[in-house]
């Protein structure tokens, strides 16, 4: 008779078969390499990296182009979207322009409300709040995909600054914010450059008052 994996919690068994010393391939404890990926209720997902850090449920569905190290930063909280639903809605774009126009329509579609023949419908608030995470998140993500457009001009730091604002008091957000303003945000560059600046030249033989003077005259 085939053995079932012995893995269970309070309310639920798995049925799957055991392969691995009473385990089956998910739930099994002897893995060299776990996924780094999040499951919907917020834990760690276990099943073994195929490519990457990633298993073949959260993988990427295409090759990498930059390190993304900022996905194992997103660790969801309650009634915000797992990084695999965010990945759906991101796309590689030419340039900034159709960066925009990506924004925009992400804007459109995750608008907290519905349309039924040009009417808005309100909806349920715990649905439109999460509407509202998503877009932060799939907005900021679209950032990151998009990494080597310049975002140096006002239009674009205006609309980063904007973004990064929306989600500066959520702790568990807080590395992949703090990424996200080091990527992309110029004045947080420029701040943390002059914050960094201003320790070494205080801990240095010039004292912190002169530490101060050069500080402000780099300004």
């Amino acid at each position: 008779m085939t053995r079932c994996c012995t893995f269970s919690t309070d309310k639920w068994k798995c049925f799957n078969i055991a392969k691995y010393d009473g385990f089956c391939g998910i739930h099994r404890i002897d893995k060299p390499n776990l996924c780094q990926g999040i499951t919907k209720c917020g834990k760690g997902c276990r099943r073994t990296v195929k490519r990457g850090q990633f298993c073949g449920f959260h993988l990427i569905p295409e090759e990498p182009d930059h390190d993304w190290v900022e996905l194992s930063l997103y660790k969801p909280d309650v009634n915000w979207p797992n990084m695999k639903y965010v990945l759906r809605h991101v796309s590689k774009q030419k340039n900034g322009a159709q960066v925009n126009n990506l924004i925009e329509e992400l804007n459109r579609d995750f608008n907290p409300s519905d349309r039924f023949y040009g009417i808005e419908i309100p909806i349920d608030p715990y649905r439109a709040e999460y509407r509202k995470n998503t877009l932060i998140i799939v907005k900021m993500q679209t950032f990151f995909v998009n990494y080597f457009v310049d975002y140096s001009s006002d239009y674009w730091q205006s609309m980063i600054k904007e973004l990064s604002e929306t989600n500066k008091n959520l702790k568990w957000l807080s590395e992949y914010r703090t990424l996200f303003c080091r990527k992309f945000d110029i004045s947080f560059r420029e701040k943390t450059k002059k914050n960094y600046i201003e320790l070494v030249l205080t801990r240095s033989e010039l004292g912190k008052d002169v530490a101060k003077k050069i500080i402000n005259f780099m300004q």
